[in-house]
């Protein structure tokens, strides 16, 4: 096993709007990237997503691909100001 988080890395992502009640976002960290090793490995650091704004209601999700451990779906509902 590859110790992948006992080093330096970098995380930089952003979002796009595309109107006021939807936008999409995409990141990348470094030291996922870190995990897998051989062919495509550098996706491992990819992490994609999209929300949903209604008035006060966000509801975003993200997935981030981690190869032999599966899909990383994350779901965040929030409601406020």
């Amino acid at each position: 096993m590859k110790p992948a988080l006992s080093c330096l890395g970098a995380r930089f992502g952003g979002a796009y709007y595309v109107n006021q009640f939807l936008h999409l976002k995409a990141s990348y960290s470094t030291l996922l990237s870190a995990i897998e090793s051989e062919g495509l490995g550098f996706l491992a650091g990819i992490t994609l997503g999209m929300g949903v704004r209604k008035d006060r209601l966000n509801i975003d999700y993200t997935y981030s691909p981690y190869f032999e451990l599966g899909g990383g779906h994350r779901i965040s509902i929030s409601f406020g100001g």
